[in-house]
């Protein structure tokens, strides 16, 4: 889990995932991550919903999903953001 800045100044979260090749794909997820600094909190269902939606397209299983989630949550908290 790394956090970027973004071209008009905010943070972004991205997923770094790797293939069974060896290669590491880099994912946006919570795409509005700056407005939720300015918010100071987020529900979890809410975090988690929007994880799931950012990487539908990937089709991964569940407890990989439920470990991304985590880290997320994690790397909100980290931020200041209370995820409840």
């Amino acid at each position: 889990m790394i956090v970027s800045r973004t071209s008009f100044g905010g943070e972004q979260l991205h997923v770094i995932l790797g293939s069974t090749h060896g290669a590491e794909y880099e994912y946006p997820v919570l795409l509005w991550f700056h407005n939720m600094q300015d918010k100071g909190r987020l529900s979890h269902d809410d975090a988690s919903e929007m994880v799931r939606s950012d990487l539908d397209e990937l089709r991964l299983d569940e407890s990989m999903l439920r470990d991304i989630i985590r880290s997320c949550t994690r790397a909100l908290q980290d931020r200041g953001i209370r995820v409840s």
